[in-house]
């Protein structure tokens, strides 16, 4: 090869490099990717086109309070996003009117298990802001309740271990308007006020699915377990319950019907209640289910339940109405799932891949197991389900999801991971979920 043939080779080669240097650089002050993405089809390695419709986080970096996380991807699938990091003791969903137009905003509302610091996120605008820097250390659990104005802490007391203190805490919301009101929203800026402690020792909380100002709670008296509702808004308390019996689990899915569970194990026979809060009557539902737990619809007429059985879990539903129960094509704890509030029929839960046989619930109570796990829809009626999104596929996390919430419009859905305990969300696809055509 001669030297002039050297030189033009070299030349070329230099001048196509530069001219793809360029093209990129040309595109990229365009204000997209498209000069990237083309050169990563040209060149024969390091792309591979996706087959998957799933979407993509995009994490971003921020040295303020605001959510370092968003998504990609078509307006119509699932959206997964982290709302806050550190590990947080409970969180709330909730509507809040912005301005005259009654505009709604959904809100999450939840408290650091650490530090007790208090945050909400706008989950439309995934901002977040952190409304009360008070330190609380060391918080067990959180209840919201009253629209997310009041928060029940729970946590151990400093001195004495053994004894499980219970602290409600009140927000008030103190409104900045402006000349325009019709026009602009009115700003809120909640403010921590003076709170009130309960009983000490409380074994079991649950809030009011249906007016959430109330909530009822279990304490042992004498030796027996005694119930107790408590408004949250004015501190009035009454009493409509008491029991020998003490290893109870509540929950308050209708103003009228709190259930009782008894608290699971794998070979213990498991019984589940209804007290009506007006009569303070009692009824049986469920008996002699081994590691029993529950979930009761919102309208009390189907219970969703899990039975410990060689070695894992099964789910079935039994209707009131029909006295029947039915063994469901998916296989989970009703601990990991969420009625709809839009269908009742729907319900929302997160779906363990490929479990471990085990003591179950006890190992994962006790954190000796842990689940990876997919958001699945089931139709309580028709018996038919839907994989809604796969953490692992998407972001290539596993999580074990425990406290899910849904709000009122069936759009979001939060949760916390059982791993670290960190708060995670959802947004729902806009398209109907497990049509009965």
């Amino acid at each position: 090869m001669t030297k002039t043939l050297k030189i033009t080779i070299i030349s070329t080669v230099i001048i196509l490099i530069f001219g793809l240097i360029g093209f990129l650089f040309f595109y990229q002050n365009k204000g997209g990717d498209r000069g990237i993405d083309i050169i990563k089809n040209t060149l024969p390695f390091g792309y591979t086109p996706s087959e998957s419709s799933e979407i993509t986080p995009v994490e971003t970096t921020s040295d303020s309070d605001e959510i370092t996380g968003g998504w990609t991807g078509d307006i119509s699938e699932p959206k997964l996003f982290q709302l806050h990091k550190e590990a947080i003791a409970g969180s709330y969903l909730f509507k809040r009117d912005t301005n005259k137009n009654n505009i709604n905003k959904t809100i999450a509302r939840y408290i650091e298990r650490g530090v007790g610091h208090i945050f909400e996120t706008n989950m439309n605008s995934l901002e977040e802001e952190r409304i009360s820097n008070t330190t609380r250390l060391k918080i067990h659990e959180a209840i919201w309740g009253n629209n997310g104005k009041n928060v029940i802490i729970r946590y151990l007391d400093d001195e004495n271990e053994e004894t499980i203190r219970s602290f409600v805490i009140t927000l008030r919301d103190s409104e900045t308007t402006t000349l325009f009101e019709e026009e602009t929203p009115t700003e809120t800026t909640p403010q921590e006020t003076e709170g009130v402690f309960l009983p000490e020792n409380i074994t079991g909380v649950a809030l009011s699915e249906e007016n959430d100002k109330k909530i009822f709670y279990l304490f042992e008296l004498d030796n027996s377990s005694v119930g107790t509702i408590y408004n949250l808004e004015n501190g009035k308390m009454a009493q409509i319950f008491q029991s020998p019996f003490t290893e109870w689990l509540p929950q308050w899915p209708n103003k009228d019907i709190i259930t009782l569970t008894t608290k699971p194990s794998e070979k213990v026979p498991g019984f589940m209640y209804f007290l009506d809060t007006e009569t303070e009557r009692l009824v049986k539902v469920l008996n002699n289910i081994d590691g029993l737990t529950t979930l009761t619809s919102p309208d009390v007429e189907k219970v969703l339940y899990s039975e410990s059985t060689k070695g894992w879990v099964s789910l079935s539903i039994y209707d009131k109405k029909e006295h029947s129960s039915k063994e469901l094509p998916l296989s989970t704890l009703p601990e990991k799932c969420v009625w709809s509030k839009v269908d009742k029929n729907i319900i929302y839960c997160a779906v363990p891949n490929n479990p471990k046989r085990g003591s179950y619930p006890d190992q994962w109570y006790q954190g000796l197991i842990s689940f990876s796990d997919d958001i699945w829809a089931i139709n309580t009626k028709t018996y038919t389900t839907e994989r809604i999104l796969s953490p692992r596929d998407t972001i290539r996390e596993e999580f074990d999801i425990i406290k899910l919430q849904i709000d009122k419009n069936d759009e979001f859905i939060s949760f916390t991971n059982k791993k670290d305990l960190s708060l995670w969300s959802i947004k729902l696809p806009k398209e109907e979920i497990l049509p009965f055509d």
